[in-house]
């Protein structure tokens, strides 16, 4: 039975291995002739190597140590691999010995680690997504008040280019939001059929224009790849992004290559590695020569701010960035790097199966900014949200009332019905929510319009919002170019 148990089975006495079953001989990958001449302290990891001795010692002597404990070993090809170890007082000779029961749960030690960073991952979303959420009132109180005192400037007025410095710094700010909320995956993706060879084609030209000349770039891109469903603007961003990582991790030059191949996921490959999925799937695997990252790095690449460069190198977002966009596409991704051996990204896109591609309606703002004469309720838990987006829809002929919660909207609507045109509701409020009060206006008032407001959208609020009856979508903070047409648009259908 011990010779033929799955688990390794050893009897330690004076330092040494006096008998190991096949089990132990191959996890180790020693013959049982080597295991018999080596110190079994040279199989323990260095840093467990203490730990182990110790309670080996102890136990020999009689004094109470834990049975049960895990530490790592390291096999004939200097593989580390974790144990879970069962140890044991016995005679062997008639001289005290140590018999100890291994099973190797290196693969669940992985496991646990993966699912410890995706736990840390998704409340470093949470808090991201809550955070930018309050930021992004606070922008709109900037970039409202600014572009309202744009409107009253001559061109030629010397503080209309402070405003402007302003404005741009605003949508500066609104983009650092917008990076904070695709990676807490509140950001919708737009996904479009793409072929992704001719994204990264697009991209790797761009890319030899500005990453330096002594970085080599190389692609091996798979014939008859198959098409994925993605945002083209963002699997570009992703591109960039860990091509510029890349390149700084290469100071001194090197080869950045980007490879694609159609691979099958097996059940055994989303079994090692957490929150993959059985499928088909397009590989895009990222390759360099660079540094490389020791492995408390490589556990922490995927969080928000975390960043290895100087202040003012980075805000320590992009990889965040990336981690979001791809679970926005519902794929997968996977990073090896050892110092010195530079840096390898995989990543799986789910072939598309045929499904039909949501198209996002886009907005020409160069066009003339509409006007109009209706009645709006403008309903947002945040005053000055209200008097700004209050003040845009006066300025260009519509009468606004408005409300601070759902249930004051009810009330107000009740009080104004017939002469409310068009509901504009944020999704994101204390009491009975966006989604609460759109259903119930929509149950009195079934021809009423209501276009929804969000500065993200959390658990797919926007979308059940539009599944649930909504005309359309305006993002916050809200702008003259996209507000004002959103607004005609579904008063005039």
């Amino acid at each position: 039975m011990v010779e033929s148990t799955y688990d390794a089975i050893v009897i330690l006495q004076d330092g040494g291995i006096k008998y190991a079953n096949p089990s132990a001989i191959a996890i180790t990958g020693y013959s049982r002739q080597k295991l018999s001449r080596l110190p079994f302290t040279e199989l323990i990891h260095p840093d467990d190597r203490e730990l182990v001795y110790d309670r080996h010692r102890k136990r020999l002597s009689g004094e109470t140590v834990p049975n049960h404990y895990s530490f790592r070993i390291i096999d004939k090809n200097g593989i580390i691999k974790w144990v879970e170890n069962y140890g044991v007082l016995i005679e062997w000779d008639g001289r005290p010995a140590v018999l100890n029961v291994l099973r190797d749960i290196t693969q669940t030690r992985k496991l646990e680690e993966q699912l410890i960073q995706v736990q840390r991952l998704q409340m470093a979303g949470t808090l991201a997504g809550g955070i930018a959420h309050d930021f992004n009132n606070m922008l709109h109180a900037i970039s409202g008040h600014t572009q309202l005192l744009l409107l009253d400037r001559h061109p030629d007025d010397p503080e209309t280019e402070r405003l402007k410095d302003i404005e741009q710094a605003a949508g500066e700010a609104g983009d650092l939001v917008r990076q904070i909320l695709t990676f807490s995956r509140r950001i919708k993706s737009n996904l479009n059929p793409i072929q992704l060879n001719s994204t990264i084609n697009h991209a790797g030209r761009i890319l030899e224009q500005t990453l330096p000349k002594k970085i080599f770039i190389a692609m091996q891109l798979a014939e008859n790849l198959e098409r994925i469903n993605a945002d083209q603007a963002q699997i570009e961003q992703v591109l960039m992004n860990l091509a510029v990582n890349a390149s700084q991790a290469m100071p001194d030059g090197g080869s950045l290559r980007f490879e694609t191949k159609n691979v099958i996921l097996n059940r055994g490959f989303c079994d090692a590695h957490l929150g993959a999925r059985p499928g088909e799937y397009v590989r895009l695997g990222i390759t360099d020569t660079g540094v490389g990252m020791d492995r408390e790095t490589l556990n922490r690449i995927f969080e928000p701010f975390f960043t290895t460069w100087q202040a003012g190198d980075g805000s320590g977002l992009g990889l965040a960035m990336v981690y979001g966009i791809i679970k926005n596409h519902q794929g997968y991704i996977t990073c090896e790097s050892e110092p010195g051996q530079g840096t390898s990204f995989e990543i799986y896109f789910p072939v598309l199966q045929n499904k039909p591609a949501d198209h996002a309606v886009t907005l020409d703002d160069k066009s003339e900014l509409p006007h109009g004469n209706e009645s709006i309720l403008l309903v947002d838990d945040d005053q000055t949200v209200r008097d700004i987006g209050r003040e845009m829809l006066e300025l260009f002929g519509y009468t606004v009332v408005t409300a601070d919660c759902g249930e004051n909207a009810i009330t107000t609507l009740t009080g104004h019905v017939g002469h409310i045109d068009l509901v504009i509701l944020d999704v994101n409020m204390p009491g009975m929510g966006g989604i609460g009060c759109l259903k119930h206006i929509l149950e009195k008032h079934p021809a009423m319009r209501v276009i929804v407001a969000s500065g993200y959208s959390p658990d797919g609020a926007v979308r059940k919002s539009l599944r649930a009856g909504a005309c359309g979508f305006i993002s916050k903070p809200y702008r003259f170019s996209e507000m004002l047409p959103k607004v005609r648009e579904v008063l005039d259908i």
